[in-house]
């Protein structure tokens, strides 16, 4: 008999069907692994459905936002930003309470200027504006100032501002008087006092509408020009007042609209007012007059720029008419010359009774606190006001740079005539 193995058949057909279970799990799982190995990823599910058109404009500018690059700035750009955050010139270029520097504030011609300020806005719970200053060059022009202001006398109805003003120009060019005079320049010298007052109210938005009174005394005597002074090339018949000034009082009144979005550093609006004045001679009484003067400025900021980019129009006229046998003095008649009517001559380049100037600018940014502008000027004085036209005027163009600060602006120009 054989030898065998003794074990229940049952278990051992079970323990077998088991096994070959496992090993068909096991090939099966290889053979899977290795297709989904070879075959390429499924597809991302689509985006879900996108409710709205809001949602989907939202959705748009995730994704720009998240593809943005941060913006580099040119080199140019970080110099005039460094220049502009310097302590010292954020100091005087900002207004600041209490006492402080001015700089500037005298005629084309005086030379770097620079003095003392005391500016108090505070007064009376806000309602009083006081300021006090003083500015000298030196070439020896100088300058004082107090200003008493009150914008809301009563409401935002009334308003008064009161001012003396004392002035000292050793020299100011004078080259004859007329649209036709030679380039030959002489000087003269000024001193004078102004104390002024002014009442207004506003009858509508952007309106004012007010009164004016003035004394004024006038010295003038030769300049320290070494070209020579004015007395010594032209006579009082050509150049009424030469030989010493007056004494005058000034009585007038003004009409202003004004919807300029920064009356400082406009972009877009304008500005228009007309003034009216009569000046009497106290002490001689032969150099009494009427002046009318009016200006036009309009501002046109070009479209999808952001106010980048601005077209700056301004036009004005000044009047001056002799009471009967009476003549206008020289040193208040109306000059052309200059950088703020035609840059392209020296100041006070043209003296006359009468006359008109015209001015246009392109202007853009270049950097924060820094514009570009091309400009072009055309005007012309005249000895009656019955003359105006726009026929032979003296005409100037240009390229300027703008540095822009709170107080105000300060320009460099290159210029042709």
């Amino acid at each position: 008999m054989e030898n065998s193995v003794d074990m229940p058949y049952p278990e051992f057909r079970a323990m077998l069907r088991a096994l070959a279970a496992c090993l068909c799990l096991i090939v099966l799982s290889g053979t899977v692994a290795a297709q989904q190995a070879d075959d390429p990823p499924d597809p991302p599910p689509p985006p879900a459905p996108i409710a709205s058109r809001a949602e989907a404009i939202e959705v748009q500018r995730e994704q720009k936002a998240s593809n943005l690059t941060p913006e580099t700035q040119l080199k140019g750009e970080r110099v005039v930003d460094r220049i502009l955050e310097n302590p010292v010139v954020k100091a005087l270029s900002a207004e600041q309470p209490g006492l402080d520097v001015k700089i500037g504030g005298l005629i084309t011609g005086s030379g770097v200027a620079a003095g003392p300020e005391y500016l108090r806005r505070d007064l009376d719970d806000d309602r009083i504006i006081f300021r006090a200053w003083a500015s000298g060059s030196i070439k020896e022009f100088w300058l004082a100032k107090t200003d008493l202001e009150i914008p809301n006398l009563v409401g935002n109805w009334l308003f008064a501002d009161f001012s003396a003003t004392h002035r000292g120009y050793p020299e100011i060019n004078y080259f004859g008087p007329g649209p036709n005079s030679l380039d030959r320049r002489t000087s003269w010298a000024l001193k004078d006092n102004w104390l002024s007052g002014t009442l207004g109210v506003r009858p509508f938005r952007h309106t004012q509408v007010g009164v004016i009174g003035r004394y004024l005394t006038e010295v003038v005597g030769p300049g320290k020009d070494a070209r020579g002074p004015t007395d010594q090339a032209f006579t009082p018949e050509t150049t009424p007042g030469l030989l010493g000034g007056s004494n005058f009082v000034q009585a007038g009144s003004f009409v202003q609209f004004d919807y300029r979005d920064n009356p400082g550093e406009a972009h877009s609006g304008g500005l228009y007012w007309i003034d009216f004045s009569d000046y009497s001679d106290l002490k001689f009484g032969r150099y009494s007059f009427g002046r009318v003067d009016a200006e036009a400025q309009q501002y046109i900021p070009l479209p999808y720029l952001n106010g980048t980019h601005v077209i700056a129009l301004r036009a004005r006229t000044s009047f001056s008419d002799a009471h009967s046998g009476d003549a206008v003095p020289f040193y208040l008649q109306s000059t052309l010359g200059g950088p703020d009517t035609l840059r392209g001559f020296e100041a006070f380049r043209f003296y006359d009774n009468n006359s008109v100037i015209l001015n246009g600018e392109y202007r853009w940014k270049l950097y924060d606190g820094l514009d570009g502008a091309l400009f072009a000027d055309a005007g012309k004085v005249f000895p009656r006001w019955q003359q105006i036209n726009l026929d032979d005027l003296q005409t100037s163009y240009g390229f300027g740079l703008r540095f822009l600060n709170g107080r105000g602006r300060a320009s460099m120009t290159i210029k042709a005539a």
